[in-house]
């Protein structure tokens, strides 16, 4: 897996760059949570659900053959067709939802457990990097 601190880009140096995966993956965490709580429901079962389905996606999948040929093909498509892709996907969540009666509360706590799943996994591999570093 490629280095979370390790390489600096055009935007953010080895330093800064875990601070902004950080803040991100926490901005995110908020966000999803307060949807949630203006809901008031919250099934126990569905975040764990898609707190598991992320996690194996982004850990044991990740690591097998299709999961990395998939990984360089999404980062070789650009920039662009990655985000045509990410609405595409979202469109069929949305649609799906919408064709068999699927409420938002459901798909929200599924969307929560995966956004604590990704805010798992950055902190991992934050906490990783920083530890090879030393």
């Amino acid at each position: 897996m490629p280095s979370t601190t390790a390489t600096p880009d055009a935007a953010t140096g080895p330093k800064t760059r875990p601070v902004l995966n950080l803040v991100l993956a926490g901005a995110s965490l908020l966000s999803s949570a307060s949807t949630l709580d203006e809901m008031n429901s919250i099934s126990p079962a569905l975040v764990a659900a898609g707190f598991a389905v992320t996690v194996l996606a982004l850990g044991p999948v990740a690591s097998t053959e299709p999961g990395r040929r998939f990984g360089a093909w999404f980062r070789d498509i650009g920039g662009a067709y990655r985000l045509v892709l990410v609405l595409g996907f979202a469109a069929l969540v949305f649609g799906t939802s919408f064709a068999y009666d699927i409420s938002p509360v459901t798909i929200q706590t599924v969307i929560f457990g995966s956004v604590v799943g990704l805010t798992v996994h950055v902190v991992s591999r934050i906490l990783s990097d920083q530890l090879s570093n030393d």
